[in-house]
């Protein structure tokens, strides 16, 4: 019984244990949801991002035609889209990405070729919008042609903003992105597309991941320190139980065995005088058969 509650006890100290980290991290997700619906709302309620909106989207359309002449020399993207970020201080990221093997001599094993020009400032300095531009070029590296942003202006032909998002090639702040198709001769080849952080929501995000930071540190303590507590409780039970044995479970076994072999010498002794008693039963019996055979004789004799 000592076993079964100690067992209880343990099982409970465990679940709760794990509905703590569960909540944990439920909480946390709570607060990313959050954190998106805010910036979504901002891009759909703001005055400020549609004033940005209307910015980015000119800055776009301005440079969009020097994008199509440079379809046919592509080593100008990276002038061009290195200009469109350093250009416009609400743009953080520039790029053009074409059809598969739409350049047989450069991109990815898959014919993949996506030139990017991105702004390489720490996180805070672009999420404040302080500090000067500091470009570098390179190219998407993943599979782009299964994302909304370049399947969809490539079929309709029709510009778009994706919803916000968490940049996790680096910067690790919300933004939003603007596409436009690019065609060549009527014919749609790529879509050419700018990054946009939403500067106050990614400073909140900013702000929220490192209160969840210090959140997790905090609850990553008081794990451990729960831990150490059941590890203590188990070592008193363990303790306990042991102390119990040497105390009482040995003493109370030798008086059961004591009492076990007293039990024996009675039964030893009942079943002796059963069988003495049996015996002169037996006698007795013999006797009166014997008694009863003699006068039946002289009775019919």
């Amino acid at each position: 019984m000592r076993k079964y509650t100690i067992t209880l006890i343990l099982a409970a100290l465990v679940i709760i244990e794990v509905l703590g980290a569960v909540q944990y991290f439920m909480a946390r997700n709570g607060v990313r949801q959050e954190m998106l619906l805010k910036a979504e709302h901002d891009m759909a309620e703001s005055q400020r991002v549609a004033t940005i909106k209307a910015q980015v989207e000119s800055a776009v359309r301005n440079i969009l035609p020097n994008v199509k002449k440079a379809v046919e020399h592509p080593e100008m993207f990276q002038r061009l889209t290195a200009q469109l970020v350093v250009n416009n201080p609400n743009i953080v990221g520039a790029g053009v990405a074409f059809r598969p093997r739409y350049y047989a001599d450069r991109g990815t094993e898959k014919g993949l070729y996506a030139p990017y020009a991105y702004d390489t400032r720490p996180e805070a300095e672009l999420s404040s919008g302080k500090g000067k531009p500091s470009v570098n070029f390179g190219g998407l590296t993943f599979d782009y042609t299964d994302r909304e942003w370049y399947q969809k202006p490539l079929a309709d032909g029709n510009s778009l903003w994706t919803q916000p998002y968490v940049d996790k090639g680096g910067t690790h702040i919300l933004m939003c992105t603007y596409v436009v198709p690019v065609a060549v001769g009527g014919k749609r080849v790529g879509v050419f597309f700018a990054d946009v952080p939403l500067k106050d929501v990614s400073i909140l995000s900013q702000n929220l991941n490192e209160g969840i930071s210090r959140g997790g540190f905090i609850t990553f303590i008081l794990q451990i320190i729960s831990l150490l507590i059941i590890g203590f409780i188990i070592w008193q039970a363990v303790s306990a139980s042991r102390r119990y044995k040497e105390e009482h479970v040995d003493l109370e076994k030798e008086h059961l065995l004591e009492q076990l072999q007293k039990l024996r010498e009675v039964n030893s002794r009942q079943t002796k005088r059963i069988q003495e008693l049996a015996d002169k039963v037996s006698t007795l019996q013999r006797i009166v058969d014997t008694h009863m055979q003699r006068t039946d004789e002289h009775y019919f004799g």
